[in-house]
């Protein structure tokens, strides 16, 4: 995996993640 790939999947979970525990 891509260091660009990592940054893109870190930011979906991330988003992810602030939707689940607002």
């Amino acid at each position: 995996m891509s260091d660009d790939e990592d940054k893109l999947l870190r930011l979906l979970v991330g988003k992810y993640i602030k939707k689940g525990n607002p």
